[in-house]
């Protein structure tokens, strides 16, 4: 879903921007180019992480819009996970979403298949000649002039004139000479794969009409006389759809096209595309403008572009006297599994190391001034005592957090279940208030900075195996006001 969003906004953002900046320029090898591009970047920009070794980090989000739009994704997200949750009724429904999609990508390959096979049927049964120097198909068969790789097909050479026949010559191999039909066949596979997205299908045409501009300008008769020859044709049976037919684009447009030039100044357009690429990379990359979330299998939980393996650390232990003999044993003080080893190495703690991380910035400090700033939304909280709960920080050896787990803030009143007869902490209300402040506390964990762990004179990344910043955490709602401690 993730992805799909990323994807999605990447396409829709670079067609708008083509109709608005580009669709009536000129300068079409570079609109080809600009399609193209951004065509791909919908599919791999999503997948990239510039987060790499053990000090990825993922800087704290500041302009509101940017905040925005973060939301605005995650929304889409855990509604589609909220769906998915309360919709479970015993049904594998991802099961069948996936069955459903591959039988999508299925009979859509089928019909790019179909269209292949029939392309090659005509190659190998058709009359093949050499025509001014081309390769041409004769094929029999009723339907519109058009081109794939280095063929051209026409149902006859005797249907035309010599003018009509040197007019679908120029105008095809165009088409070939510019390799047109790699596009053709790099936009045919995208719908394949994305059968079930609109903006795919928006590429393909408009790629088509950007392709059909460019073979227009190799026609050398007049424009009179090609326009009377493309409407002619536009009542023959149009071509396969793997091809690039006489008559892809709308007659009117090329037409039209033929006659305009683009003024020079009109090439400050082409930058449109740096403002493009720029936000998809911002905001649609994988780890770019979204937080990355714990992914855990088991006891490994990938976090910031790290592979963490949560431990019960060996140092927590107690002795502890057993009731019976009265003897002193060793037991295991904690059953709360921490982050031990990161990528596979075993991670040095304030014990094993020379110098343990320092702040830079006191975390209290921070939690202060962003209490101070949110006074107003503080004091829509019920009245009590809460506390912020922040341990397992792993610092890395550039001073940036690794790893932190943040349980949000909690009231510190207690309240017992009736039924399980268990105290549990009272739920905090509204709930609206209680997310937006999770979010700005870990918008603070995200901006500490750390003078790095030392371990033989080498900056290391460290694991403080205990409570290790932000300790005075406590702040207290009374009569719907701020109180921090």
């Amino acid at each position: 879903m993730h992805y799909l969003i990323n994807c999605s906004a990447i396409w829709l953002l670079s067609l708008v921007c083509f109709d608005l900046f580009l669709r009536r320029s000129s300068f079409h090898s570079y609109s080809r180019f600009y399609l193209l591009c951004t065509l791909a970047a919908g599919i791999f920009i999503p997948l990239l992480s510039f987060q790499s070794g053990s000090d990825a980090y993922q800087p704290a989000l500041q302009s509101s819009a940017v905040y925005a739009t973060l939301s605005a994704k995650e929304n889409l997200i855990q509604s589609a996970s909220a769906v998915q949750a309360n919709g479970s009724t015993g049904v594998d429904w991802l099961m069948i979403l996936n069955a459903v999609y591959l039988l999508g990508v299925l009979i859509s390959l089928v019909f790019l298949l179909r269209s292949a096979h029939k392309i090659y049927r005509l190659v190998r049964k058709g009359k093949k000649a050499c025509i001014n120097g081309f390769s041409v198909i004769e094929t029999e068969q009723a339907h519109g002039p058009f081109s794939f790789f280095g063929f051209i097909f026409i149902s006859s050479a005797a249907h035309y004139s010599a003018a009509q026949l040197s007019m679908i010559l120029a105008h095809e191999n165009r088409h070939n000479r510019f390799f047109h039909s790699f596009d053709l066949l790099f936009a045919e596979l995208c719908k394949t794969v994305f059968w079930f997205h609109p903006l795919p299908y928006f590429y393909k045409q408009r790629l088509l009409m950007v392709h059909e501009f460019q073979a227009d300008t190799a026609v050398q008769q007049p424009i009179t006389e090609y326009g009377a020859f493309l409407v002619e044709q536009s009542f023959v049976q149009n071509a396969p759809g793997l091809s690039h037919s006489f008559l892809h684009s709308p007659l009117k447009k090329r037409m039209l096209m033929l006659t305009h030039k683009s003024p020079a100044w009109a090439k400050s357009k082409m930058l449109i595309a740096i403002p493009v690429v720029a936000l998809s990379i911002l905001c649609c990359s994988k780890d770019g403008l979204s937080r990355d979330r714990k992914v855990q299998n088991g006891n490994k939980v990938t976090f910031k572009g790290n592979v963490f393996e949560l431990k019960i650390s060996p140092n927590d232990t107690v002795m502890v006297e057993d009731l019976v003999t009265k003897e002193l044993k060793t037991v295991i003080g904690t059953t709360v599994p921490f982050p031990i080893i990161m990528n596979g190495d075993t991670l040095p703690t304030v014990k094993t190391v020379d110098k343990v991380p320092v702040e830079k910035v006191k975390g209290q400090e921070l939690l202060e001034k962003m209490f101070a700033e949110n006074v107003a939304l503080f004091s829509k909280l019920d009245d009590g005592e809460y506390r912020v709960h922040i341990n397992q920080v792993v610092v890395g050896a550039n001073g940036k957090l690794l790893y932190y787990k943040y349980d949000g803030i909690e009231h510190t009143r207690m309240v017992r279940d009736e039924q399980t007869k268990q105290w549990t902490a009272r739920p905090v209300t509204p709930v609206d208030v209680k997310d937006r402040i999770n979010d700005l506390v870990e918008a603070i964990i995200n901006k500490m900075s750390f003078e790095p762990a030392i371990k033989n004179g080498k900056a290391v990344p460290c694991y403080p195996d205990f409570y290790y910043f932000i300790q005075n955490n406590a702040f207290t709602i009374k009569n719907h006001e701020l109180v921090v401690k």
